[in-house]
């Protein structure tokens, strides 16, 4: 009987081993934890709205399995909530963050050489602190960089991550750039940047440049290889 019940306990204990790693592969993953993340994800929600002075009353919380983030709604307006890093992402926030950019962009642009065009737009991605409002992580888009300049395979390989670097720096204190994709062609290939904006800790140099991804010949888009038999 002892014997027996010793086996149970082991059973158990197992169990509850894989249901606390199960949880903690969701939460991982996906940013879902049954149950329990529901209850923070409107607690946390919830405080931020009552800051905004939003309607609290009838708030409704469910899981957007496609994002991987817990949406709130308030009354017209929408919040979401991220469990892996804490954030939060407010649209009416994010748009304001974009109109500010937008004002920058053309006077960053202008401290570039004439060598180098960037796209008509410039986007951001932007999320607080579910603890603190003032700590932002805010993930920047830059869709089509293309320098004329001629240069070496090893200078091409690193000038997406000096543009990008000198670009955040031009961009000023008001911003927390944690992320980025960044697109960048010149006569010796097309490169990429892609680092989440998950973290709340500014990007480096560094980070960028061992990001770097040289586009195999074979994935460059057409209307890259006319624009390099243009400039050749």
């Amino acid at each position: 009987m002892a014997k027996f019940s010793k086996r149970k306990g082991i059973i158990i204990g197992l169990g509850l081993i894989v249901v606390m790693v199960t949880f903690a592969a969701l939460n991982h993953k996906i940013g879902y934890c049954p149950f329990l993340g529901k209850i923070i994800a409107k607690n946390k929600l919830t405080a931020y709205a009552q800051i905004q002075g939003w309607d609290r009353d009838q708030v409704q919380v469910q899981y957007d399995w496609y994002n991987g983030s817990y949406v709130g709604s308030f009354g017209d307006r929408q919040l979401s909530y991220k469990l892996q890093n804490n954030a939060i992402y407010d649209e009416e926030a994010n748009t304001r963050e974009n109109a500010a950019l937008e004002e920058l962009y053309a006077p960053i642009r202008d401290q570039f050489p004439n060598t180098v065009t960037f796209p008509e737009h410039a986007f951001l991605w932007s999320m607080v602190n579910a603890d603190d409002y003032t700590s932002r992580a805010q993930r920047l888009y830059l869709l089509g960089v293309y320098n004329t300049a001629a240069m070496t395979a090893d200078e091409s390989t690193k000038m997406p991550a000096a543009i990008a670097m000198e670009f955040i720096v031009g961009m000023g204190d008001n911003f927390n750039i944690t992320g980025i994709q960044l697109i960048y062609a010149d006569r010796n290939g097309m490169y990429d940047i892609e680092i989440r904006g998950d973290t709340f800790q500014p990007l480096e140099y560094e980070q960028l440049l061992a990001a770097t991804k040289k586009r195999p010949e074979e994935r460059l888009p057409e209307s890259y290889r006319e624009w390099r038999q243009r400039v050749d």
